[in-house]
């Protein structure tokens, strides 16, 4: 059951975050689409922490836990500061910082196990979510230490961190675990490998063109 309901929210929140990212920014659809993605994005990795605690799996729950700080941090970006968003604000650089070291210990814990290996997976991955949040917790800090970011500045931390939060969530649904799901027709035709670029690419025109705007100055 717990493995369907993942599966579930997966493609929920892969479809609803495609719809956001394409549509305009701030209209019905794109916030719709958006307390959909977000709340079905927190269920996917709240889900998948639970299931690699069972297989064991400790890159799935590192990728959870990543998805649900960025979501979340994401999602209260958008808004204006109020005092509990600043407890958030606060928390966040530590929350990141833990889930950095964390992924980073266990990078060196497959670097040293003699096939190479922490729970099937090489140190690759779990030193990219590492250094990921690393990044994430000192991009966390300089956010905290302004007191009065431009809405410009907080839209741009909306839109990077759903986006990646997204990437993360259609490789593991298209080119990762979920899509041996998929029929095996699709798996080989090469249109899975689209979703990811395609997600990167957009990001980009809506974080320049947030950048260019007259209101980012």
């Amino acid at each position: 059951m717990l493995t369907f309901l993942h599966m579930v929210t997966g493609t929920l929140a892969v479809s609803s975050g495609l719809l956001g990212l394409f549509v305009s920014k701030g209209s019905g659809i794109h916030r719709i689409a958006g307390r959909i993605f977000t709340c079905t994005m927190i269920l996917l990795g709240a889900t998948g922490i639970v299931l690699a605690q069972q297989v064991p799996m400790a890159i799935s729950a590192v990728a959870g836990a990543v998805i649900i700080h960025l979501v979340i941090t994401g999602s209260l970006a958008a808004r204006a500061r109020s005092g509990a968003l600043q407890v958030m604000d606060t928390a966040a650089p530590l929350i990141s910082l833990a889930i950095g070291l964390i992924s980073l210990a266990y990078a060196s814990e497959a670097w040293w196990n003699t096939d190479g290996l922490k729970d099937g997976f090489t140190a690759t991955p779990y030193g990219v979510f590492g250094a990921l949040m690393l990044m994430v917790a000192a991009l966390d800090l300089r956010y905290r230490l302004n007191a009065d970011p431009t809405i410009a500045a907080r839209r741009c931390r909306h839109i990077w961190r759903m986006s990646i939060a997204l990437f993360i969530a259609a490789g593991s649904l298209f080119t990762g675990p979920g899509a041996t799901a998929l029929p095996a027709w699709l798996q080989t035709s090469g249109w899975l490998s689209v979703p990811e670029p395609l997600i990167l690419l957009t990001m980009s025109y809506w974080l320049i063109r947030l950048r260019c705007s007259p209101m980012s100055h």
